[in-house]
């Protein structure tokens, strides 16, 4: 039986849990463990950084859309508690064997807008993604936003996620910096500029309090009309997409 998540993006659960079901098993995974850690993956997309400057305050590190378990994997060592939410039971059952013996871990097999609400911090935590609310559309990732804006003061996030260069189509979305600053309007944000591919990365924030928050990420008309017309193509590219399964050319 298929597990259904209310306020989960199920093209993007069912996308990505195909692959833990069959190409990423427990050996391709592990593999993916070597390789990211010999090309310095955990340092060169600034989650060293991220951990470093949070745990001489924040006991609690969660990351959302764990995977297989590749960023608690590295950051157990800096926490006491350390959570992955992973919607995917596939994902969790490989990432709990390639993390055994590490007891600080916890996998919780659900979305990370039923963990927030159902979980709530009573103290800061760190919370964490990798490349994963770049898959998921507006409406899901603004509810989880606006729990994720309500964490305790001190709390910090590190988001691995590209915010340039407008894109918006299937199981890719690209946000702007004044969307994201509206967004979590209690935190103090900064955008790194770590280069992946043609993107700029990273999202660094501390919750300040929205009386706190120094930074002004807002956009002029002329930024916004460029960033829309910027995104002409990827609009059409959805569009196209959309009518192909609607003429079932294409799942």
């Amino acid at each position: 039986m298929k597990k259904e998540y209310q306020h989960y993006d199920e093209r993007s659960f069912y996308a990505h849990n195909n692959e833990y079901e069959t190409i990423s098993g427990l050996e391709a995974s592990r593999k993916h463990y070597e390789d990211y850690q010999e090309r310095g993956l955990y340092s060169f997309l600034g989650f060293e950084d991220a951990v470093h400057n949070s745990q001489k305050t924040i006991n609690t590190h969660v990351d959302f859309g764990c995977g297989t378990g590749w960023i608690v994997n590295n950051t157990a060592q800096a926490f006491e508690t350390v959570i992955g939410i992973e919607p995917s039971e596939a994902a969790i059952k490989t990432a709990k064997a390639l993390t055994a013996g590490k007891n600080n871990i916890q996998y919780k097999n659900t979305d990370m807008i039923s963990f927030l609400r159902e979980e709530p911090a009573d103290t800061p935590i760190l919370v964490t993604t990798a490349t994963v609310l770049s898959h998921i559309n507006n409406t899901t990732i603004e509810e989880f936003l606006s729990l994720v804006n309500k964490l305790p003061l001190g709390s910090m996030l590190y988001f691995g996620e590209p915010h340039s260069k407008n894109r918006h189509q299937y199981l890719w979305y690209i946000r702007n910096k004044e969307w994201w600053a509206k967004n979590l309007s209690n935190w103090e944000l900064t955008f790194e500029k770590i280069a992946v591919e043609e993107y700029d990365y990273g999202i660094t924030g501390v919750c300040v309090g929205a009386e706190n928050v120094a930074g002004d990420n807002s956009m002029n008309y002329f930024e916004k009309v460029v960033w829309f017309v910027s995104g002409t193509p990827s609009y059409l590219k959805n569009i196209l997409r959309t009518i192909f399964i609607m003429l079932g050319l294409k799942k």
